[in-house]
């Protein structure tokens, strides 16, 4: 991954209801010791009827339905293995193969 890799995870509205910021909070304290993964909220991804959306920007990564339980995998598996976690990937992005 590049030096800085940045996570936005939406903190609009219809993401906010579904849990986005205990997502953003879950993904700090997940990356607190990571300082080249910096979890971001942003603004709204256009994709409220799949909140919580959370999108890794460098390598154009999008997730969907994110809960706090699904940030640890996220974390491990793509942002330090570098493997995407395939069943919360945003099927309009990534349709399954």
């Amino acid at each position: 991954m590049n030096p800085t890799t940045e996570i936005w995870v939406c903190q609009n509205r219809s993401c906010l209801e579904q849990g986005a910021a205990a997502v953003l909070a879950e993904f700090v304290a997940q990356t607190q010791d990571q300082p080249q993964i910096q979890p971001i909220g942003c603004e709204c991804q256009g994709q409220c009827n799949m909140s919580v959306t959370v999108r890794v920007i460098q390598d154009d990564t999008w997730y969907c339905r994110v809960q706090t339980a699904d940030v640890g995998p996220i974390v491990e598996q793509h942002l330090i293995q570098g493997q995407p976690v395939r069943p919360l990937l945003h099927p309009r992005w990534h349709p399954p193969s």
